[in-house]
C-alpha cells in the first residue's frame, strides 16, 4: 500500500520513471500476498504509469489483468472504467475491433449500475473510436448521445472535451462550418474550467480549421494563443503538434 502511494505522488510530481520503478516493486510484494483487490490496483498503477510514458503495448498487458480480478471480487463500477480505458488505448494503437469490443463490455455494465457520468465517458470513448476508424455517423450518434448526458450532469468540461470529439469528426466529414462552431462552442467552458492543455487542443483544432479553409492569418493568430499554454517542460508532444500547425 505504502509503495503505491509513494507512486501515486511520484506520479502527481511528473516523474514518471520513478513513479513506474516504485509501483512495479509494489507489484512484486503484491504477488506473494493473497489480495485480490490490492493486485488490481497495483496492475492498474502499472498500467497507467505505462500508458504516461506512451508504452500502449506494455500499458495494456497490465491493464487488461484488471477486469477478471474487480469481476472476482464483484467491484463492477471498477471493471466498467477499466474496460473503458482499455477500450481508449487499443483504438491508439489503430486496434479498433478490439477496441469497440471493450468499450461495449464498459457500457453495459455502466448501463446496468446507472452510472451515468462513466456511461456519457465510455460513449465518448466508443464515439471517437468509430470517428478514428472512419465510421463518421456513426460516431457522430454515440458522441451526440454522451453530450446529451454530460450536459444533463452539468459537467461542463466533459461537455466540452465532447464538442470537440464531435467537431473533429464533422471536419473529417468535410462540413468545415458545423466543425469551426463547435470548437468555438467548447471554449466557453474549458476557460471557465481553466483547462489549459484542453483549451489549447480547442484552438488547435479551430487553427487547423482555419488552414484547410486557407485563412492562413487567422490560423497562425490562434496558434500563438495556443503556444503559451503548452509548456514545453510538461507538454512536449502537444507543444510540437502546435509548432507543427
Amino acid at each position: 500500500w505504502l509503495l503505491d502511494q509513494i507512486g501515486t505522488a511520484y506520479n502527481g510530481l511528473g516523474d514518471n520513471r520513478k513513479a513506474l520503478d516504485t509501483f512495479l516493486q509494489a507489484l512484486q510484494l503484491r504477488h506473494s500476498f493473497k489480495d485480490p483487490v490490492g493486485l488490481g490496483n497495483t496492475l492498474n498503477n502499472v498500467g497507467y504509469a505505462y500508458y504516461g510514458m506512451g508504452d500502449f503495448q506494455k500499458s495494456l498487458y497490465y491493464l487488461e489483468q484488471v477486469p477478471p480480478l474487480m469481476r472476482e471480487m464483484r467491484d463492477r463500477l471498477k471493471e466498467s472504467t477499466v474496460l473503458s480505458n482499455i477500450c481508449v488505448i487499443h483504438n491508439q494503437l489503430g486496434q479498433y475491433k478490439e477496441g469497440v469490443d471493450f468499450c461495449e463490455q464498459s457500457l453495459k455494465l455502466k448501463r446496468e449500475l446507472n452510472d451515468q457520468s462513466g456511461e456519457a465517458t465510455t460513449l465518448s470513448n466508443l464515439g471517437k473510436l468509430y470517428a478514428d476508424s472512419g465510421r463518421y455517423q456513426k460516431a457522430l450518434e454515440l458522441l451526440d448521445q454522451a453530450r446529451t448526458i454530460h450536459k444533463s450532469l452539468k459537467r461542463r468540461e466533459s461537455e466540452a472535451i465532447t464538442l470537440n470529439n464531435i467537431g473533429n469528426a464533422y471536419a473529417q466529414l468535410g462540413d468545415l462550418s458545423k466543425a469551426k462552431e463547435l470548437y468555438a462552442e467548447a471554449l466557453l467552458p474549458l476557460r471557465e474550467a481553466a483547462s489549459k492543455p484542453r483549451i489549447a487542443i480547442a484552438l488547435n483544432n479551430i487553427a487547423a480549421n482555419y488552414l484547410d479553409l486557407k485563412d492562413y492569418g487567422k490560423a497562425l493568430e490562434i496558434l500563438l494563443q495556443a503556444l503559451p499554454l503548452r509548456p514545453e517542460q510538461d507538454d512536449r508532444q502537444g507543444r510540437a503538434l502546435t509548432l507543427g500547425n
